[in-house]
């Protein structure tokens, strides 16, 4: 079997970092693997992945390892975090599939507050995504309390009676292009 390594995930600053708080990440050329280091966050990503099933944008599962709190998916080391820093080649229509992505989304009354260039990949030019802990309907009620250790931008986080007002959160994501993205999301 193929050995894993570290994911990092590269802004446009340059530098390689970790991509979030809630998992590590592992992946080689076949697989992409997120350890999560606590339940919950465990659950809200097999909640989001249960959110976007069917989607030809949703990761294709190859395992879920309850005991571990493990998720591993087909990959294709086509990071557009990598692909971005790197300069590698992308789908020529990235841009366009991008916002097609999020419209879906928003279609669908479903909010990917954690929309960064590491979570999303390509596979045979088609985007997909990752990182699904951060998608949730428009109507949930996220307490302060389970998110507060996580964020790390504030300014972006709205909260009324203690709770995540997620499509506010949203659009403050996109519209300070919270991402990093080297161009606008906004439609």
């Amino acid at each position: 079997m193929e050995t894993f390594k570290d994911f990092y995930k590269y802004s446009s600053d340059g530098y390689p970092g970790t991509p979030n708080d809630v998992y590590k990440a592992e992946y080689n050329s076949t697989s992409y693997s997120m350890t999560f280091f606590e339940e919950f966050w465990f659950r809200r990503e097999l909640y989001g992945l249960d959110l976007i099933a069917g989607k030809d944008y949703a990761p294709e599962i190859e395992s879920v390892d309850e005991g571990n709190r493990k998720i591993t998916f087909k990959w294709y080391d086509s990071s557009l975090s990598h692909l971005l820093f790197f300069g590698r080649e992308m789908p020529s229509d990235w841009v366009q599939q991008l916002k097609s992505l999020l419209q879906d989304l928003e279609s669908n009354n479903l909010y990917k507050l954690n929309f960064y260039p590491h979570t999303v990949y390509v596979k045979d030019n088609k985007l997909k995504i990752h990182d699904l802990y951060g998608c949730c309907k428009g109507d949930e009620k996220i307490p302060l309390t389970t998110v507060n250790d996580v964020i790390r931008n504030w300014d972006r986080f709205k909260f009324t009676d203690g709770y995540l007002d997620i499509v506010t959160s949203y659009r403050r994501s996109i519209d300070s292009n919270a991402g990093d993205w080297p161009i606008s999301l906004n439609a």
